[in-house]
């Protein structure tokens, strides 16, 4: 990204900064922390025997203004804490740094290189017991790292999942107090019409020494109208169970926290405390009490909420493997009233088989009809799953047809939209298609750009169908330009592409942005094709998420001939007036 950039504008921007930084056993991850105002930066000592981590500290800062200024604030995992000011100008960092424990501070000095891919401590000085001391600079720069993503927590997750760094297990690394341990994961609030109010997503940091807590609040119209971030620690002044936040001038401490028995947290700032009780380990009733004449008092002003705690990633992938392998057993055994069972009555499905979706269990029961139970056995597998709300999760992953003599007849990728109930995992909407090829030839004598009557869908769902209808539009613009940037820029960056013209499931935006230069390479801004898109189905599915799906097509600006053409079905978040795509799943049409 940054070689990418002129010199001069790079040495003033700090997303310069942005990325994974690497020097001998240590690394150093930035990012700007989306809605909140914030960057991030997260910095690793590793055993350069085995990857795992020694030590570590995170620090968040305020976006330096116009005069490179900003502040910080940073804990680490031996337990210290403390504020930072400081200057990123002309590529020239000065960081003066104040510590909590023991009074040190000190006032350090980077350059980042004209190129953006290196950058070197120049040293400072250390206030320490005897006074002043000076600090001599590294020998070696921090380099930066080979497919360095400007969100920098996607390389440190890569890393991770990669064993080239380990996390020491969870019981040597457990959070500091256990009395908040209830409170890790992801938890949202939603209003009675199911529109998001609350997001927070609570996570140990600096290996269990400190609990972050990131919110944010949203809006009737879904958008983001206050958010931030909590640091919870025990003070190294005092040993007391504090609470630090941001504001826009900068982190102060905010309050602490109290606790009633096994069940009920509080969280104190100010004259006012934030009473959550667990009603069970994934329900939290919450209200807020103002200290009036010595005495807390419920406050009238604000109602109560709930929220409820979204399964964890780990737990998507076993749930939705555990579905899948019942649904091959019954697809194979063609046990098509089991099969019924992984289906709700409203069912989307879309494949390359027919040019229009199937909706409803009696168009999806007919599809099966003498597919299932043959000689060919259907084999899945679970590669990406995650929760969306508390009741819907995305999951997306390959399949194949093996034949008796253990040889492979097809293969393809499946992205679907899953709803849990009573435990078990049934299909809103599937989407599966087998692997095709661009140079394959299109056969469009079986295919319609025709869609359904949707009015009243329409207006049944209409901020649905209006943010299909933006995703689309900003999908079609980005492919008319031939961009694979802006088509990436498109998905959210956790986001996944499942699509039969591309090898493997995509995920995160430099695998999806190549994935898209990978198509666009056979078809220059000279080729006189544009591609069509329409909306046939949209609604929300908890939370900012939306599911929709629809036909698109490939034309031909000369004569109209339709050059390929398919289904597709995406889920989305919206966040106001913007959508960035979770899920893109679908393909080309092949009849067969």
């Amino acid at each position: 990204m940054a070689g990418a950039m002129c010199a001069t504008s790079l040495a003033q921007d700090w997303s310069a900064m942005h990325g994974a930084w690497k020097r001998d056993n240590q690394y150093k991850f930035y990012w700007d922390m989306d809605d909140t105002g914030l960057s991030a930066v997260v910095s690793l000592q590793v055993n350069p025997a085995n990857g795992s981590v020694q030590k570590m500290w995170e620090a968040w800062l305020n976006l330096p203004d116009e005069n490179g200024f900003s502040s910080r604030f940073f804990v680490s995992s031996g337990g210290q804490a403390g504020y930072a000011a400081q200057t990123f100008k002309d590529g020239e960092m000065h960081l003066h740094w104040l510590g909590r424990k023991g009074g040190g501070g000190g006032h350090g000095v980077g350059q980042l290189s004209a190129d953006g891919n290196s950058f070197e401590n120049k040293g400072g000085f250390w206030l320490g017991g005897n006074g002043f001391m000076e600090t001599k600079g590294s020998s070696k720069p921090f380099i930066k790292m080979p497919g360095s993503h400007e969100k920098g927590w996607k390389n440190l997750r890569d890393l991770i999942q990669s064993d080239t760094i380990t996390i020491p297990p969870s019981d040597q690394t457990a959070l500091f107090d256990s009395r908040l341990q209830p409170l890790l994961g992801r938890w949202q609030s939603t209003r009675p019409d199911g529109s998001i109010a609350l997001e927070i997503l609570w996570r140990g940091t600096c290996m269990g020494a400190f609990l972050l807590e990131r919110y944010s609040f949203y809006d009737e119209k879904g958008n983001v109208s206050a958010s931030g971030i909590n640091i919870s620690g025990n003070d190294p002044l005092s040993s007391e169970l504090v609470m630090w936040g941001n504001s826009d001038r900068g982190f102060y401490q905010k309050g602490g926290w109290d606790f009633q028995g096994n069940q009920t947290l509080i969280q104190r700032e100010g004259s006012h405390r934030l009473l959550r009780r667990f009603v069970d380990e994934k329900t939290i009733q919450a209200h807020w009490e103002q200290k009036v004449d010595g005495q807390y008092q419920r406050n009238n002003d604000q109602t109560g909420y709930e929220l409820t705690k979204l399964p964890s990633s780990d737990e998507a992938e076993s749930l939705l493997k555990e579905s899948t392998k019942l649904f091959t057993t019954a697809f194979n055994a063609g046990d098509i009233s089991a099969l019924k069972n992984f289906y709700t009555a409203d069912s989307v499905k879309l494949t390359a088989r027919t040019s229009d979706p199937l909706i409803g269990w009696k168009a999806i029961e007919a599809d099966f009809q003498g597919r299932i139970g043959g000689p060919d056995k259907l084999a899945a597998a679970v590669e990406h799953a995650f929760f969306v709300s508390p009741e819907y999760l995305i999951g997306a992953g390959s399949f194949s047809f093996v034949a008796p003599d253990g040889a492979t007849k097809a293969t393809g990728k499946w992205g679907n939209v899953w709803r849990v109930q009573n435990g078990q995992c049934v299909m809103v909407q599937e989407v599966a298609f087998q692997q095709s090829s661009n140079q394959e030839p299109f056969d469009a004598s079986e295919w319609s750009f025709d869609h359904l009557n949707i009015k009243e869908a329409r207006e049944e769902n209409a901020a649905a169908f209006n943010g299909a209808d933006q995703m689309v539009k900003d999908y079609l613009t980005a492919w008319g330009r031939r961009d694979a940037k802006a088509l990436a820029s498109v998905f959210d960056h956790g986001g996944l592409r499942v699509v039969s013209g591309v090898v493997g499931v995509r995920r995160d935006h430099l695998e999806i942005e190549a994935s898209f230069r990978d198509e666009l390479q056979g078809v220059s801004a000279n080729v006189p094709v544009i591609m069509q898109a329409v909306t046939m189905g949209a609604r929300s599915i908890g939370g900012r998420a939306v599911l929709a799906y629809g036909k698109w097509q490939v034309t031909s600006v000369d004569d109209g001939k339709v050059m390929e053409a398919g289904l597709w079905g995406n889920v989305f978040r919206k966040v106001g007036d913007e959508v960035r795509i979770l899920l893109e799943s679908g393909g080309t049409h092949q009849p067969q």
